[in-house]
């Protein structure tokens, strides 16, 4: 994996879910470790809904896109505190036109 944050110091562990950063360790969830993922090796962000379509491709889930989306950041946002790492969104909660980046302070 392509990982844009290892400027910052940050490695990303696949097969434990796992973020590192200055001998701290953070465990995602698998759903939060690929969100984290794939908006860090993205060039421009990603918005809500193409996250959604990607993340939960090929599931039958009755999850809603937005909801879940701000669901699972906040809860990936609170692991990650620690580590200074943070996907964050230029409009609040997610909303319509939306693109979500992270940031490793």
């Amino acid at each position: 994996m392509n990982n844009p944050l290892a400027s910052s110091g940050i490695t990303m562990i696949s097969q434990h879910y796992t973020v590192v950063r200055d001998g701290a360790e953070v465990v995602l969830s698998p759903m939060q470790f690929r969100m984290l993922e794939m908006i860090a090796t993205s060039e421009i962000g990603m918005t809500p809904e193409a996250l959604f379509d990607r993340l939960y491709a090929g599931m039958d889930t009755p999850l809603h896109g937005r909801r879940s989306i701000h669901i699972q950041r906040v809860n990936a946002n609170h692991k990650l505190e620690p580590l200074r790492v943070r996907i964050t969104s230029n409009r609040r909660h997610g909303g319509p036109g939306s693109v979500y980046r992270v940031i490793a302070a």
